[in-house]
């Protein structure tokens, strides 16, 4: 096996520690709680209403031609 260039080592050290930054956050983690629900409780609380009023501005057109019985292109 050919030795590994500086550029290979710099490499392999940052993803060894990743690798360990997240094992210690994973071990940090108490088995009962649930990240996925979690995160997705907080964007609902942070951004689900400016998000909801965006999207509806962004297809009021869509809505108002279908109110008008004009199909979409």
């Amino acid at each position: 096996m050919r030795p590994l260039t500086p550029e290979e080592v710099r490499e392999y050290e940052r993803a060894q520690q990743a690798e360990m930054e997240r094992h210690i956050f994973l071990r940090e983690i108490p088995p009962d709680r649930d990240l996925k629900r979690e995160a997705c409780l907080k964007w609902i609380d942070d951004h689900a209403d400016a998000w909801r009023k965006a999207w509806l501005e962004r297809h009021k057109d869509r809505k108002d031609n279908a109110i008008r019985g004009i199909p979409d292109p």
